[in-house]
């Protein structure tokens, strides 16, 4: 039963369609192909209904905090893991397709650059820095010179993964 598609259309959608077949008279083929609806499932509603109006039966028993307590107080297996205290992988891989999430590392940028990155403060630090290039006759002796990205020392801290909108393209 795991990966099966069932019912990926809302009412709201069913609705219009069913409308548009009893109403604007558009065939049933037309309104399923439109609106993403199973033919089958229009034409058996439109059968059974003839143009009264409906409300769609929600899939499954409501979710009652009742029903749930006793499930567990049964022993019923769940998708849980109580060592982990945590989601099973079919669980969170449906919850993110559900939703459109997606796991993501954002990139690495520490906060002060990111807020102090614009054209006058880099102007800025390159004027200073050839002051201080001048003032200190760096250029004619270059082995005074001490390239720190090559220490090893980081400034900046690596992200843990975090959960966004599928497609969003910088976080």
């Amino acid at each position: 039963m795991k990966g099966e598609k069932r019912r990926n259309y809302d009412s709201s959608r069913f609705k219009e369609a069913y409308m548009k077949v009893i109403k604007d008279n558009w065939s049933v083929y037309k309104a399923s192909k439109e609106y993403g609806i199973p033919w089958s499932t229009l034409r058996r509603h439109i059968a059974t209904h003839g143009g009264e109006s409906f409300d769609l039966p929600k899939l499954g028993r409501p979710f009652t905090l009742d029903s749930d307590l006793e499930s567990v107080q049964a022993g019923k297996d769940h998708q849980f893991n109580d060592a982990k205290r945590k989601a099973g992988p079919y669980w969170w891989w449906s919850f993110k397709e559900r939703y459109g999430l997606s796991l993501r590392t954002p990139e690495k940028l520490a906060a002060c650059r990111a807020v102090t990155a614009n054209r006058q403060n880099i102007d800025d630090f390159y004027k200073k820095l050839l002051d201080v290039v001048i003032e200190l006759d760096i250029l004619q002796k270059p082995e005074r010179i001490y390239n720190c990205d090559q220490t090893g020392v980081t400034f900046v801290v690596k992200p843990s993964q975090i959960v966004t909108q599928t497609g969003k393209k910088v976080i």
